[in-house]
């Protein structure tokens, strides 16, 4: 049984328990049942490997009765689990490993409306007909048919808070939606003091674009949005550091928001393609 289908069928028992609650009384407003799932957290680079398509998308209709749908165990025959199929218009895609480039996309959600109660995963909120996304999508599922990627860590909110996944929509932010702002980014070069295995302590020199000031020294994740990642760094390395979002507390820099890339500097101080 392939990962995704074993997620879903994880709920047995409990659909067929709510169903059975859902005929003694009915209410106006769905019940809202979260059901405690472990799905596997993915990284960003993870999400970005693994899935099949990355899209930002526009959802063309609602979660209803009608697009919700029962998961029956093959092997056993019983009611285990729920999905609800989803439709949505392309406005991008960042990745399509099918080739189709379709205008319009199906794909299914750990979230159903079935006999009057709202069932999803626990943390996954369905997704709002109109609002716009970043959904990463696989098709690990026995049907074939796409499905968002570990509940809510494969999907990214464009005009709400993504308070589960907060690196996850930083990073997907700023390499597919702010890609086309490139005035909002900084870069110095500098010289690594110290290197740790998540980040580099690092001495701006001369050449900077914004706030980083010769002289400075700043605490670089090395946790970049580059897909290439990080080169390996040791104290003594010049470097060249893209970026936005510098913090300051008096003369010290706190922090910076994102680290686009990094690049290694050549003998004429000029950056190195990784």
């Amino acid at each position: 049984m392939k990962r995704k289908e074993a997620l879903i069928l994880a709920a047995a028992g409990l659909l067929a328990l709510t169903t059975a609650l859902a005929g003694c009384s009915r209410e106006a407003e769905p019940e809202d049942i979260a059901v405690q799932i472990d799905t596997a957290v993915l990284t960003y680079s993870e999400l970005k490997e693994e899935a099949a398509v990355i899209a930002h998308i526009q959802v063309m209709d609602e979660l209803g009765e009608e697009n919700s749908f029962k998961v029956t165990d093959s092997e056993t025959g019983t009611a285990g689990g729920f999905y609800g199929k989803r439709t949505a218009k392309v406005i991008e895609y960042f990745k399509d490993e099918t080739g189709k480039n379709a205008p319009e996309i199906s794909f299914i959600e750990p979230a159903a409306l079935i006999d009057g109660q709202y069932l999803h995963f626990d943390g996954y909120d369905s997704l709002t007909k109109g609002e716009e996304y970043v959904v990463f999508l696989d098709d690990e599922t026995a049907s074939g048919d796409m499905s968002v990627m570990s509940g809510s860590n494969g999907v990214v909110r464009l005009d709400g808070e993504n308070t589960q996944f907060p690196e996850i929509a930083k990073k997907t932010m700023a390499e597919f939606i702010d890609k086309e702002k490139p005035a909002g980014q900084d870069y110095f070069n500098g010289e690594v003091i110290e290197a740790s295995d998540d980040s580099v302590l690092v001495r701006c020199l001369d050449v900077t674009s914004g706030e980083v000031l010769e002289g400075d020294e700043v605490e670089v994740s090395l946790d970049v949005v580059a897909a290439r990642g990080a080169p390996k760094l040791a104290a003594g390395d010049e470097i060249r550091v893209v970026c936005t979002g510098v913090h300051r507390h008096g003369q010290e820099i706190v922090r910076l928001d994102t680290v686009f890339a990094i690049y290694m500097l050549d003998k004429d101080g000029e950056p190195i393609s990784n």
